[in-house]
Order: structure tokens, then sequence, then C-alpha cells
């Protein structure tokens, strides 16, 4: 468990749970984490990072973002986390690995990506509807996958799932079986993950 800001936060092996009323109740903050098995938490300022079965993620927004920070570390589970000095510092069943923490938590480009970001383009509001155009962006060409998810976490259809050149983009959402509620869009591309909480209303 750890907390930051106003928010507690819990690892688990259904993934990860945010409180922001002292643990009186809870909600899922993984959409968009493929494998949810969480085995260690860390904060560091405005940083959350959590390790899990697939490396280690990032958030600086209270986990309504995540971005993949695993860069060199082999795929194993991350049991623990801590800052060394200018380090951030993972412990696995396959070794030590460390990251500085200024290619993390600045904003620089990582080798392999360019200036451009990854993510969602403006929305006038968050209310979506059959047929609406998701715009957004991905840093380098790569796999890309874009879904939308309720709020237990369940995917509920995939919009995109395709090789990609860097560059502007757009999705429909067809919104096929979906009722009228929250949502989350959750999009995968350049080892980040950017999330949009939505209402669809049809």
């Amino acid at each position: 468990m750890a907390g930051t800001g106003n928010y507690l936060f819990a690892g688990t092996s259904s993934g990860i749970f945010r409180s922001a009323d002292n643990a009186a109740s809870w909600s899922g903050a993984n959409a968009g984490i493929d494998s949810p098995f969480v085995s260690s938490l860390f904060v560091n300022g405005s940083d959350l990072f959590v390790g899990f079965n697939k490396g280690v993620l990032r958030s600086a927004d209270n986990a309504a973002t995540w971005t993949d920070v695993s860069e060199g570390l082999p795929a194993a589970s991350i049991d623990c986390l801590a800052i060394s000095g200018a380090y951030l510092v993972a412990g696995s069943t396959s070794g030590v690995w460390r990251r500085k923490l200024a290619e993390i938590s600045s904003g620089i480009a990582l080798p392999g990506t360019s200036a451009r970001e990854t993510g969602f383009g403006p929305h006038p509001d968050n209310q979506l509807r059959p047929g609406s155009g998701i715009d957004f962006t991905t840093a380098r060409p790569g796999p890309a996958d874009l879904g939308v998810y309720d709020t237990r976490g369940n995917r509920k259809g995939t919009l995109l799932h395709s090789h990609l050149a860097t560059g502007a983009h757009n999705a429909t959402l067809e919104g096929a079986g979906m009722a009228t509620g929250a949502y989350t869009l959750v999009l995968h591309a350049g080892g980040t993950v950017r999330t949009r909480r939505f209402i669809f209303r049809k």
C-alpha cells in the first residue's frame, strides 16, 4: 500500500485500487494494464511507481494514466522498488535493475522515441456517442491498441489493433453492446499507456 496527495493506493493480484476517502471505499485504477498482478508500490514525490509481473509503470497523475518505464528490464515480476540516490531501483527474481530518475520523471524522450507525445487529442466534452471519432497521436511507429473498458476494468470493445506510423490517427467508437454509462478509453502505443474517461450516451 502507498499514499500520495489525497489518495491511498493498494496493489493486489486483481490490479491497482485507489481510495480518496481514507479507505472507506475503493475503485479500480488499472485500466489499460495488460497484466494486473501488482507486487510492489513506491511513491517518490508526485510519482507513483508500480511493480508488476511485466515490469514497472509510473503515474504522475494519481493513476489516471500510466507510462511503462521498464526500458532495459528483463521480463520478470518486480517484487520491490526503492530510490537510491538519483536512481529508481527494482528488485526481481532475475536480479536488480536501476534507472536514472531524470530519465523517467523529467519528460526527456527515451532512446527510440521522438519528441512527439503519445496521447489523445482534445475533445470538447467527455460525452461520446455511437460513431464518435477519437483523435490520438503516437510518438513512434509500432503496434498500437485502443480499447474501451467499463468501470470494473472489463474490456467492452476494440477500436483499433494495428501497426501504426508516427503521427496523428483517428478511430471510431461504434458502441455495439455498450449501455449508457461511464467508460475509459485505453491506448497502448510505443511502450506508453494513456487513458481517457468518458460518458457513453446512445
